[in-house]
């Protein structure tokens, strides 16, 4: 069985939590490179989980977009943080999620993406962001969650 560079176990002493295992302090990171591992002629890529109006279409008009560097990086809406960061193959994502993320990425050597993706730039910060995501249209879920909060806010 092939053991990881990383930290010299295998496969399976990750996902049974053998004793010597220990846990990533930066979750992110840890996942790009168990990713790069077990798909190493694939890249990677980092898509911000609070994304209720994304489109399919757009995401995968980004990710095309990204090949052309071997970092990419998509600003959020405000254009300060990052929507979604990419690596190619071989090349480590070095995430830096946070206030000014989407500068400290280019600044690392990403690519910034000036694609329009709107349901892939806007996220939901503040209750003002899901009203505009709102617009863009939600996904089923998100819309029937909006909904029962409505009501229940209605009552009170």
């Amino acid at each position: 069985m092939m053991k990881s560079a990383r930290t010299g176990q295998t496969r399976r002493d990750l996902r049974s939590g053998r004793a010597g295992f220990r846990p990533e302090p930066r979750p992110l990171t840890y996942g790009a490179a168990v990713a790069a591992e077990l798909a190493p002629l694939d890249g990677v890529a980092a898509l911000g989980g609070d994304r209720p109006a994304l489109r399919p279409a757009e995401l995968a008009s980004a990710l095309a977009a990204a090949r052309i560097a071997e970092r990419a990086v998509v600003a959020d809406t405000p254009g300060t943080g990052t929507a979604l960061l990419t690596a190619s193959a071989g090349v480590p994502l070095r995430p830096a999620f946070g206030s000014g993320s989407a500068a400290a990425h280019v600044a690392s050597g990403a690519v910034a993406l000036g694609g329009e993706w709107p349901s892939l730039r806007r996220d939901t910060d503040t209750l003002a962001d899901l009203g505009t995501a709102a617009e863009l249209g939600l996904g089923p879920r998100t819309s029937m969650l909006v909904a029962a909060v409505s009501v229940v806010a209605a009552t009170c």
